[in-house]
Order: C-alpha cells, then sequence, then structure tokens
C-alpha cells in the first residue's frame, strides 16, 4: 500500500486534528480530490473549492500561483504578493491548517500554510520528502 488512509483519517478528523482547503481550480483533478479528501478520508465537502471541472475553467486561470489562486490565499490570510495579510476578526471560523490547489491537468500544485506558502516549482520536493 502507498497511502494508510487510516492513518491519514487521524491526522485529518482527529480531535483537534489538522484542517485542510483545497483548491481545484475548476480543473481535472477536482473529481479526484473529492474522492479521497471526502469519500475515502471523510473530510466535509466544504474542504473543496472550484472541484467541478469546466471547460473554461470557471473564466479562472488555471494556475495555482498566489496570483491566480486569489482566493484560497485569501482564505489562508495571504496576500497575491506573498506578503501575510491580518488573520479574520472576531468571530469568523478558523484558519485552515494547510491550503492546497492543482492546475488545470493536476501537473502543478501548490501549498499554503499558516504564515508560509511553497511555489509550484517547491511543492513536489516537500512532497516527496
Amino acid at each position: 500500500d502507498c497511502f494508510d488512509f487510516d492513518a491519514l483519517r487521524a491526522f485529518w478528523g482527529g480531535s483537534g486534528g489538522a484542517t485542510l482547503l483545497f483548491d481545484g481550480m475548476h480543473g481535472a483533478g477536482g473529481p479526484f480530490a473529492r474522492r479521497v479528501l471526502v469519500e475515502e478520508l471523510g473530510m466535509d465537502p466544504a474542504t473543496l473549492m472550484r472541484c467541478d471541472p469546466r471547460t473554461d475553467f470557471g473564466g479562472c486561470h488555471p494556475d495555482p500561483h498566489l496570483t491566480y489562486a486569489h482566493e484560497l490565499v485569501a482564505k489562508m490570510c495571504f496576500r497575491p504578493d506573498g506578503n501575510t495579510a491580518p488573520p479574520p476578526a472576531g468571530g469568523a471560523p478558523a484558519l485552515p491548517t494547510l491550503g492546497a490547489a492543482n492546475g488545470r491537468d493536476d501537473d502543478r500544485n501548490m501549498i499554503v500554510g499558516a504564515g508560509f506558502f511553497v511555489t509550484p516549482s517547491d511543492s513536489m520536493a516537500l512532497i516527496l520528502d
């Protein structure tokens, strides 16, 4: 087995566990994200953004970068230039532990966390580490 789904379920779903926000950017990876994250790992469907593939990518540029994944970037308290933005005010929901985005054909990705982001060109090295 390549993946320990029981360990992943415990990591993402345990009490005080990590939370994820995934942006499929209306690309090919959205249905796979839904299958793995929601159906296999039991995450809330609200974890997913723009995971319905569209031929026009919903009018967006499907490049997982700070500039083009601006909805995810803003929800993770970053600005498109990479600087941090103020956290949400008082009654706003807590920030996700990790944000991720995939491009149109699922060969590029971006990882965003609390106070850091990983460029698409460096994210594969992090994933493989």
